[in-house]
């Protein structure tokens, strides 16, 4: 019965090329997708800037370590001190 219904499917894009096209690009922008989602590090920076005081704060999903070495980089370049118990929240 499965190799009827994926002789019928195979049969029904072939004859169609449109419906080839339409389930191919479909598939390829979702494996794309998934490949970047699960490959690159989710990272967030914010900062809250009030009158007396500028306060960034962050974390990251993955790489905890590298992840508060390029905080601290941040904050570095701007003119500000990263403190410990900041990055240890990251972790």
């Amino acid at each position: 019965m499965l190799s009827l219904a994926l002789n019928l499917i195979a049969c029904s894009i072939e004859r169609l090329p449109r419906i080839y096209w339409q389930v191919k690009y479909p598939c390829f922008f979702l494996f794309a997708g998934c490949v970047i989602a699960f490959s690159t590090s989710h990272k967030r920076v914010w900062a809250r800037v009030t009158v007396e005081a500028v306060e960034l704060g962050g974390a990251a999903h993955r790489n905890a370590d590298g992840f508060r070495i390029e905080f601290e980089e941040i904050c570095a370049s701007i003119g500000l001190r990263a403190s410990d118990s900041t990055a240890d929240l990251a972790a």
